[in-house]
């Protein structure tokens, strides 16, 4: 089918609604994968040297829409699963995030000690940072805490008008939640544009659909974007937290049609491989960069040259790694074994009109 993918569904980050893979959806991913691993590439970067580098500027570049779009298309299918039985609503969009997060939470505490971080100093405090790392998740894991809070809650607000909701959900990230309690903070901060990927997923279709079709028309919309979008990024006019989420939003409308437009090209080839394999590189990018830093800067290269080879060898890492665990009897390391998978028969499977 066109604008459709093979690769198995469990590949790919923040979706088990077991609806076909559109092209354009991996594209964008790909993109917001590369953005997390760039982002905690340049805080490696700037924590050992101090100064920006070319990856510190583009990273800052994307910072108001590169996790406001990873949540966004995590939402966007949540219309194809929203309606179905709890158990099969469950183990879809809560149970497969939470596992992950279980397994790999534990995996990044104990890689930290092996690297010589934050190294316990006894039992006790072992334990406490194993427990503090599910409540508070380590690195880029929070993600996986969150998906299945928001998909919790697009299914028990779905008598609440989605425009309310929405209302309610942008004056939170307007105006953030400051608890000290990380969930609810985080909540308050992204929960807009999962919503919005929900409620608003007919629109980012839409407009994927008319960049496909007029290439013209999208190449000049982005070029009018990109811009104006560098321009209040550097001047931050206030203000600022209703110009972030602008940009936040149109930004994401933007990725929209870029991947569009690279659909079926080779440079959008090379980024749908990389949303195909986002579980796989976010999982395993961050033990292997945390190695890598400091094996790049005894080499004594340039700044350019790190800020290039520590993310692409990160990357590279963690697919190898994928790769191996697979092949060799570990794949409960990137798959959900069936044992820990809720039982869902044909019925539980049925859509509720």
């Amino acid at each position: 089918m066109p604008g459709t993918s093979r690769i198995p569904r469990q590949a790919v980050l923040g979706d088990q609604t077991g609806s076909p893979r559109q092209d354009w959806v991996d594209i964008a991913r790909g993109l917001c994968i590369l953005a997390v691993v760039g982002y905690w590439a340049t805080r490696s970067l700037h924590a050992s040297d101090g100064a920006a580098s070319w990856l510190g500027y583009l990273s800052a570049a994307m910072q108001p829409f590169r996790m406001p779009d990873f949540f966004l298309l995590s939402g966007l299918f949540m219309a194809q699963v929203i309606n179905r039985r709890w158990r099969h609503f469950l183990d879809r969009r809560v149970l497969h995030h939470l596992y992950f997060l279980l397994l790999w939470a534990p995996i990044l505490v104990i890689g930290q000690w092996l690297l010589g971080q934050h190294r316990p100093q006894g039992m006790t405090d072992a334990l406490a940072q194993l427990l503090l790392a599910l409540w508070k998740p380590p690195a880029m894991l929070w993600f996986l805490l969150m998906l299945p809070i928001y998909a919790l809650a697009s299914r028990l607000l779905q008598a609440v008008s989605p425009w309310i909701v929405g209302l309610a959900a942008t004056l939170m990230h307007l105006f953030p939640l400051h608890t000290g309690i990380p969930v609810l903070d985080w909540f308050g901060m992204y929960f807009v544009f999962f919503h919005a990927g929900h409620v608003l997923a007919p629109f980012f279709m839409a407009l994927a659909a008319r960049s496909q079709d007029k290439p013209r028309w999208a190449l000049r919309m982005l070029a009018l974007w990109l811009p104006a979008h560098l321009v209040l990024m550097l001047y931050k006019p206030a203000p600022w937290p209703l110009v972030q989420f602008m940009l936040g939003m149109v930004g994401i409308t933007a990725v929209v049609m870029a991947s569009a437009l690279l659909s079926g090209r080779t440079p959008g080839l090379w980024l749908q491989r990389a949303g195909h394999g986002s579980l796989a590189i976010y999982l395993g990018f961050w033990l292997p960069m945390q190695a890598l830093a400091p094996l790049l800067a005894d080499l004594g290269l340039p700044l350019a040259w790190r800020a290039l080879l520590l993310p692409a060898g990160a990357i590279v890492v963690a697919l190898a790694l994928n790769r191996l665990a697979l092949r060799h009897g570990a794949a409960w390391l990137y798959r959900r074994p069936t044992r820990v998978q809720l039982p869902v028969d044909t019925g539980d499977r049925r859509v509720a009109t």
